[in-house]
């Protein structure tokens, strides 16, 4: 997973924020012949900021030993 500064609503969670690629940009980001350092570099400056919805979960998300589809559904705070 590629993380980028987080420049969205999710940067006042945290500062960094996944590098969402979109379906018109994989085929550019899988090129094996894609190995210069700047031009990946241009290539991850180009992927659009994602558009998160951040709401409040359940504090059981920070205990490993729980995987529940429960541990998405939003909390009132």
């Amino acid at each position: 997973m590629l993380t980028t500064r987080a420049t969205d609503a999710a940067g006042e969670i945290h500062d960094r924020s996944p590098l969402l690629l979109p379906d018109s940009m994989v085929d550019d980001w899988l090129d094996p012949t894609l190995t210069d350092l700047g031009k990946v570099r241009d290539l991850a400056a180009s992927v659009p900021p994602p558009v998160p919805n951040p709401y409040p979960v359940s504090r059981a998300v920070n205990n490993v030993r729980n995987n529940n589809p429960h541990l998405l559904l939003p909390v009132s705070v």
